[in-house]
């Protein structure tokens, strides 16, 4: 079987790496990797957040727009995939995003900020942060506030984090870049002999 990839996320409140799960969701880490690579996700930002509602799902999204000096557009999509909804929506996983259609994921992307089975059997899970600090991270990204910008950028942007408040592309939740490489077994630790690896 081929070694499983990782995503390494780079963000305004910090980097963390997803092990993709090839194994239980092929095509949607397949199209995450297609996006990656082209380069589409590169200065994109997080345009919605659930968190500030605790009877909400409790999540963060994006990879549908990017920031580019003062205007938003949106990411250029392929077609649509197939819904893979066999992982749990727990807390830490990437999910794909996508609209009331089952197989209508595109570039969209979000993380469960906490468990969310009701979501299950609904969303294709095909990740989950790995590594020490990413779990802080995404709390870092779900404690941003959220505004409800809809009147000036339109309906999907009701519940858009902002480091300020105030509509400025300098308070936007930006999502750096998302590189995708090899999970590589390096050796085994002479200490615990536990496995070593290196996804750097």
């Amino acid at each position: 079987a081929a070694p499983p990839n990782i995503a390494k996320f780079s963000t305004i409140v910090g980097d963390f790496d997803v092990l993709l799960h090839g194994d239980a969701a092929p095509v949607s880490v397949s199209n995450f990797i297609s996006y990656a690579a082209a380069g589409r996700y590169e200065s994109t930002i997080i345009h919605r957040s659930t968190t500030y509602n605790p009877a909400s799902i409790q999540i963060v999204q994006g990879g549908g727009f990017v920031i580019s000096s003062n205007s938003l557009s949106a990411v250029a999509t392929g077609a649509p995939i197939v819904l893979e909804a066999g992982l749990a929506n727990s807390r830490g996983t990437l999910a794909m995003a996508r609209t009331s259609e089952r197989d209508s994921a595109t570039s969209q992307w979000f993380f469960n900020i906490s468990g969310n089975p009701g979501l299950d059997g609904n969303y294709a899970v095909f990740g989950g942060t790995i590594g020490s600090g990413g779990l802080s991270v995404l709390d870092a990204l779900g404690s941003i506030p959220v505004y409800d910008v809809s009147v000036d950028l339109g309906s999907v942007f009701s519940e858009l984090p902002l480091t300020q408040p105030a509509l400025q592309a300098a308070y936007l939740v930006v999502v750096h870049n998302i590189a995708v490489v090899p999970f590589r077994v390096t050796g085994i630790h002479p200490q615990t002999k536990g496995v070593r690896i290196d996804w750097t």
